[in-house]
Formats: structure tokens, sequence, C-alpha cells
């Protein structure tokens, strides 16, 4: 159960995300890349980032519920 999970968190990750989501949320989540420094990479702020961040959490929860996943 939790291999389908992951694979349905990375298939959303790489289909349902905007590339700009997709950037902030493996950036800050997986790679572990501090939020100061990815805001200083992309050229805009530590309150942007986090609403990229919000937005992308909300659509994978959104997509995982679609899919049957209890979150």
């Amino acid at each position: 159960e939790r291999g389908e999970l992951l694979r349905a968190v990375a298939d959303a990750i790489g289909a349902d995300l905007t590339p700009h989501q997709r950037q902030v949320l493996v950036s800050l989540a997986i790679d572990g890349v501090p939020i100061d420094v990815l805001a200083e990479r992309l050229g805009t702020n530590r309150n942007a980032l986090y609403k990229a961040l919000h937005d992308a959490r909300q659509r994978l929860r959104a997509v995982l519920a679609d899919k049957g996943f209890a979150i």
C-alpha cells in the first residue's frame, strides 16, 4: 500500500503540478534546498515560494484524494 501511495505521489508531481510548483516542491521538500537560497536562485522572495509550496501541496492532496487515498 505504501509503494502504491509513493507511486501515486510521484505521478501527481510529474503530471498535475505546474513546472514552477514542481521545481519549488522538489527543491524544498525533497532536495532540502534552504528557502532563502532557492529564492535567490529563482529571483523571487520567500513569500512567493511559500505560496507556490502551499498550492503544490494542496493540489497533491486533491489529486490523491480523487484517486482514493486517505490523506
